[in-house]
């Protein structure tokens, strides 16, 4: 019998700063591996279980002595199994007793999605969905806007308004349609209701949903991708992160024929709507890969030098293409050219007449545009709820920016040992670039709530970019920690890292304690990585333990 090991390269470096990461590869079987890079924290992870093993000895560490010495312990616990769940057949939550499948669901709302696949769950009752639906577009919309909110919410309305439809012939175009709906709603309202307690049926597991995914990524129209980022969503929220990750690699692909990687004001076809849900969905699928890639350690899905979108709510580089434009024009290379010339690109000439032209289109359309939360709001008001105004694309352009800030920390730190550069100059630069995004980001994001009275305002995303902060500092230092505990770096960056993580636990004790949240991108992994370097400060003796234990 082939018996599971897990390999890993010699801890410790050959760098100037600090110590070469390689990740750890486990292979199961003959034809079947898993890996999961150093950014993942595999490599930080065993450090602390041999720093505990050491002073505890004939206690299982997670493959310390296979890394070490070779040898496996039969009672180990692979270390990888504490980072992401495994991407299997099994059910990803408890099945529902049989008194929520007949009572619940049969009786106070025997509505079905009208789709044959088992396993995707049934819809709640109309007034469990509104309360879901509006919390959803209240804590995870500002971040991640791929949906449109009134569009949304009349689709939601329609459905519970409308009888169910069998669809048993998969070869009929409605039949795809009902399933990408069946997907978003059902993704959406699990998502939300993750921070609450509202008897809904769940998801059963990965499997069910990867089927229905697979049927969905055959087109690329913006209903498919909404549906693959609700689904990569929630199978993030529920840290299925590896399902995550390929429904990520479907997302990419599906973008890149679509086109949503490229600047949409540049093409004539497409209006002023369709340019906003174009940029918002390849910038949440730009986040979530981000956020995938540091927690499995993979390399990104995408560099930043092949998108030339921008952020929505940011300055729009790219002049609109006048609309119509003369088709003489069009044939002239030069002109045409120009046309699709961002501000500030060496090849423009800025006196150029087609700039003239265009300028007044461009203001005309900026000063008219209005933000996506604004307009959801509107949607909210029809539905006789209050809620909170939120600056959306604060929060969206803020999140970006740690994204690409995390993408910067994987190509320094994590890339092949062939490739990789670090030194302390790279490193200082990195942290300033951490900083300035801090400071720069706008005074509402920073300031924490001094009351529970600002609760579902603006302010309760302060708490969100609080705790991601104090992550990219965790990110930049933790490499240091793997190495003797002698040497000045190490010293250093450990301190560093128990501030980090002080902030980090303090917010969400403070902050999360009434309405917890725990399942927004990066809490939990900052959570647990957090506890782990406060526990091992404190087996090291530079942190004290009754500080530590409380």
């Amino acid at each position: 019998m082939f018996s599971p090991s897990h390999l890993q390269s010699v801890p410790d470096y050959c760098s100037a700063n600090g110590s070469v990461e390689i990740g750890s590869l486990s292979i199961s079987s003959p034809n079947e591996s898993q890996f999961f890079g150093s950014s993942s924290g595999v490599f930080f992870v065993n450090t602390v279980l041999r720093a505990f093993a050491e002073v505890t000895p004939g206690t299982p560490s997670a493959e310390t002595t296979t890394q070490v010495t070779g040898a496996k312990s039969p009672n180990a616990v692979p270390v990888e199994s504490c980072i992401a769940e495994p991407s299997n057949d099994s059910d990803m939550r408890p099945a529902p007793t049989p008194v929520e499948q007949s009572y619940n669901f049969a009786i106070e709302n025997p509505k079905t999605y009208g789709i044959s696949e088992n396993g995707l769950g049934r819809p709640p009752a109309p007034e469990v969905a509104q309360r879901l639906v509006m919390s959803y577009f209240e804590h995870w919309h500002p971040i991640l806007p791929f949906l449109h909110g009134p569009t949304f919410l009349q689709e939601m309305e329609a459905f519970y308004a409308s009888d169910a439809v069998n669809y048993q012939n998969d070869i009929l175009p409605q039949a795809r349609d009902h399933k990408t709906r069946a997907v978003t709603f059902q993704c959406i309202l699990n998502i939300a209701n993750m921070d609450m307690t509202e008897n809904v049926s769940l998801v059963e597991s990965t499997s069910a949903l990867m089927s229905l995914l697979g049927q969905i990524s055959m087109k690329h129209d913006v209903p498919s991708l909404q549906a693959l980022l609700a689904a990569q969503l929630y199978l993030i929220a529920s840290m299925s992160l590896q399902a995550a990750s390929t429904v990520g690699g479907m997302l990419w692909r599906n973008i890149f024929h679509a086109g949503f990687h490229r600047c949409p004001v540049r093409y004539v076809q497409l209006s002023d709507h369709d340019c906003e849900i174009r940029k918002r969905i390849l910038w949440s699928t730009y986040a979530m890969d981000r956020y995938l890639s540091q927690a499995l350690g993979h390399p990104l899905g995408i560099q930043d030098p092949d998108i030339d979108v921008c952020v929505p709510g940011a300055r729009e580089l790219n002049r609109p293409v006048p609309k119509p434009i003369n088709s003489r024009e069009l044939q002239d290379s030069e002109k045409a050219m120009l046309l699709h010339l961002p501000e500030g690109h060496p090849g423009l000439n800025q006196q150029d007449s087609l700039n003239q032209r265009t300028t007044s289109q461009s203001e005309a359309i900026s000063q008219s545009a209005t933000s996506y939360s604004d307009t959801c709001q509107d949607q909210y008001r029809s539905l006789k709820t209050k809620q909170p105004r939120h600056s959306g694309e604060d929060v969206l352009a803020a999140y970006i920016g740690y994204s690409r800030i995390t993408g910067h920390v994987l190509e320094l730190f994590h890339k092949s040992i062939h490739n990789r550069s670090v030194n302390n100059d790279s490193i200082l630069i990195l942290t300033s670039e951490v900083h300035a995004w801090w400071n720069n980001l706008p005074q509402k994001l920073q300031d924490l709530p001094i009351d529970d009275k600002q609760e579902g305002s603006i302010y309760s995303f302060a708490p969100f970019f609080t705790v991601i902060y104090q992550q990219l500092i965790l990110l930049i230092n933790r490499p240091s920690l793997s190495l003797n505990p002698t040497r000045p770096a190490f010293k250093s960056s450990l301190q560093i890292c128990i501030g980090a993580s002080r902030s980090i636990i303090s917010t969400l004790k403070i902050h999360y304690k009434n309405r917890p949240h725990h399942s927004a991108p990066g809490i939990l992994s900052s959570t647990w990585m957090a506890g782990l370097v406060i526990a091992f400060a404190c087996q090291l003796n530079a942190y004290p333990s009754q500080k530590g234990l409380v």
